[in-house]
């Protein structure tokens, strides 16, 4: 299986948003379901990683950044879950969270190759060890670390493949632009709510910024801040960057709007807000609902 949409096409339908003013819908996607869904009610993208997969089985998401053996091979990685995704939608593409720094694929461009002829259209660098620096740094001192983030999105670029690339620093947007990245995605950190959710804001006494760490739930404020500052960064190198938001707070759409309505900023990926947090309320409310049906009073068996 190839390729549905060119990196060209995939280009044309984000920036035709952008032409009539209306937000690029990204939804990260763990199940064909989700995908369905997302895709029925206006997505222009639908993306699955394995921090998705992992949310979906109702585990904490940052899990997948401590898989040892590489989340490109673990159970229910892209790659396996490709079919049950592309079966799910009808007209509108599927981009790859890839692990650049895994080291069963030393060589990246199988690594996209594998990807696209499995009926991906596009790729983001995902996991990634972008928010934490001393890790970015000891991974790069072994060959296996943000540096292959970067390489993947230049090699992807120059193998005209559709990329989006999450950054949580101004410097790595800018090199992400400069290595070729479509849409810069600013992560505003590990997504809030849910049972799989980090915890609040402001809930754990750690020093994020000085421990050189911005994998950290980030407040409305915060993501605004965040946002501004990266998709400021990401134009100076490229004045027509598209730049879009996701992790954080950013997981109802009441704070997608405050945030869109402060930031130059093209749109939004969406993930637990669009799987979890309404799956696990339904459930929640479907269930109690259940729970609290009685037998009739004529049944014998009732005394």
């Amino acid at each position: 299986m190839k390729a549905k949409f060119s990196r060209a096409q995939i280009l044309d339908i984000l920036n035709k948003q952008i032409i009539k003013k209306e937000p690029i819908f990204v939804a990260n996607a763990p199940a064909g379901m989700v995908a369905k869904y997302s895709e029925k009610n206006g997505a222009d993208l639908v993306s699955v990683h394995s921090w998705a997969r992992f949310r979906y089985r109702g585990h904490p998401e940052p899990l997948t950044t401590l898989w040892w053996g590489g989340s490109n091979e673990m159970k229910d990685n892209v790659f396996d879950v490709s079919h049950e995704m592309l079966n799910a939608l009808d007209n509108i593409p599927l981009i790859a969270g890839l692990e650049a720094y895994d080291s069963l694929f030393r060589h990246t461009d199988e690594l996209l190759d594998k990807a696209i002829n499995f009926g991906y259209d596009g790729i983001q660098n995902f996991p990634t060890h972008g928010a934490y620096i001393p890790m970015r740094m000891l991974r790069d001192a072994a060959g296996f670390g943000f540096q292959r983030e970067l390489e993947m999105i230049e090699i992807a670029h120059k193998k005209d493949i559709f990329t989006m690339a999450y950054a949580f620093w101004a410097d790595d947007a800018k090199e992400f632009v400069k290595r070729g990245a479509d849409v810069i995605i600013v992560h505003a950190g590990w997504e809030t709510g849910g049972s799989t959710g980090a915890p609040a804001p402001g809930t754990v006494d750690f020093d994020f910024e000085k421990e050189g760490f911005r994998a950290q739930p980030r407040d409305l404020k915060g993501a605004i801040e965040l946002a501004n500052e990266i998709s400021g960064a990401a134009r100076e190198v490229n004045p027509g960057q598209i730049v879009l938001a996701t992790g954080g707070c950013l997981t109802t759409p009441e704070n997608v709007q405050a945030l869109m309505d402060k930031c130059n900023i093209d749109g939004f990926e969406i993930g637990h807000g669009i799987d979890i947090l309404p799956i696990e309320n339904e459930l929640m409310r479907i269930g109690k609902e259940y729970k609290s049906l009685r037998l009739s009073p004529n049944n014998p068996n009732v005394s």
